[in-house]
């Protein structure tokens, strides 16, 4: 059986992959990329799909806080990954993907700029939120000083076109937006898998409607694409809160341990296996 797996880091250097319909011996094509974001997922399937004809794919979606970049992949960006040293990008076909997640501290950075050009009668500000929040004149005023990300906050490495991107997807931004592009760059790889009537499952890396203080990077809301999924093929078992609550969160505390993601994987198949209408894979 060929299987293809996509996501972000949580897939990319894991083995969990392998433990999928474990102990039954498949081929599996891990195009997992990390950084990724939820449209670089979503492509990173279709444009795969081709190579490898699975028989089954399951995707671990990223978190709804990350956007990334799809530019053309053309020769004007070829000099964007030295401009960008720490900040990684993928092809996919005709298209150059700058992934967010690895990207450096934008709010740290925007608020230096803040303060580089802020008059004493400015207020102080702490987040972007707190910018967005801002009399419109002092707004004004800083778009009109073209602020940018200060150096001050460890953006030098970043392009201006790439930094700017990011920074104005945060600028008072509600969790509504990030729904929609999860919501929508999902219902384009799901519909392309159900056209070609291959099965599928999907899980995100947290419980993206915890309202615990714990994870902070984007709670979804259910707005209007969230009924245009079919749920019904989501596997609700995150594996951040399983790292949680058995101890297996590695030393950053966001990833799981190798351990943990393979004993992850081993609980998924237990919930693949009860399913009837993926009897046949077994």
């Amino acid at each position: 059986m060929k299987i293809l797996v996509s996501g972000c880091s949580y897939t990319e250097h894991n083995n969990w992959p392998n433990y999928l319909f474990y102990p039954k011996k498949h081929e599996v094509t891990n195009v997992g990329v990390s950084s990724a974001g939820n449209e670089y997922i979503s492509n990173s399937v279709m444009y795969n799909f081709d190579k490898v004809k699975p028989d089954f794919v399951y995707i671990l979606w990223s978190g709804i806080n990350r956007s990334d970049l799809r530019v053309p992949n053309s020769s004007i960006f070829s000099n964007a990954k030295s401009d960008t040293s720490k900040y990684r990008s993928s092809e996919l076909g005709e298209s150059k993907f700058f992934l967010s997640g690895h990207a450096l501290d934008t709010e740290k950075g925007w608020l230096a700029g803040y303060n580089n050009i802020k008059a004493d009668d400015w207020p102080n500000i702490n987040s972007l939120s707190d910018w967005f929040d801002l009399p419109e004149v002092y707004k004004i005023e800083c778009l009109q000083r073209k602020l940018a990300i200060s150096t001050d906050g460890g953006g030098q490495n970043l392009s201006p076109f790439c930094h700017q991107y990011y920074v104005t997807q945060n600028l008072g931004i509600e969790n509504a937006y990030k729904s929609e592009r999860t919501f929508q760059n999902l219902m384009n790889c799901f519909n392309f898998l159900d056209k070609l009537n291959v099965p599928y499952r999907f899980s995100f890396i947290y419980d993206l409607w915890n309202k615990d203080e714990h994870f902070t990077h984007g709670r979804a809301v259910k707005e209007k694409y969230y009924n245009y999924i079919d749920w019904n093929k989501f596997i609700d078992f995150p594996p951040y809160e399983f790292g949680i609550k058995y101890d297996l969160l590695d030393e950053d505390q966001y990833h799981l341990t190798d351990d943990g993601m393979n004993q992850w994987a081993i609980e998924i198949t237990k919930i693949l296996q009860k399913d009837k209408s993926l009897q046949h894979l077994f």
